[in-house]
């Protein structure tokens, strides 16, 4: 897991987690925001998302995101929940920027995304 990006910096005001948030899936292939208590959060992430990045460079650019394990969750699973719909709830998972929310899409976009990239 990786939440070595929100440790140096705890925002509690909602328009940092907003840009914090943005800058984050902007700046990352693939983010995934779950909770370690909910399990569609681990099957996506380790049965779908896992299995298809393995030994491509999408694995180095993997971003797992634990709203739990974080300062502020709560402040970031607001954020996205106002974003994306009051029913929305984890997992949050950005591949390129852009939300993804069925189970098929996500596989889809992650076949796309490392069809054209060299293997490690």
């Amino acid at each position: 897991m990786n939440n070595r990006a929100f440790k140096s910096i705890t925002p509690s005001d909602p328009k940092l987690v907003k840009a914090r948030c943005e800058r984050l899936v902007k700046n990352s292939d693939l983010v995934i925001f779950i909770e370690n208590n909910c399990s569609n959060c681990i099957q996506i992430k380790e049965e779908i998302i896992s299995p298809l990045i393995k030994n491509t460079p999408l694995q180095e650019n993997f971003k797992v995101i634990d709203l739990n394990k974080i300062s502020h969750g709560s402040l970031y699973k607001k954020y996205l929940r106002s974003k994306f719909g009051k029913k929305s709830t984890v997992p949050y998972v950005f591949i390129k920027g852009e939300y993804v929310l069925d189970e098929e899409r996500i596989r889809n976009l992650l076949n796309e995304a490392t069809a054209n990239v060299r293997w490690i």
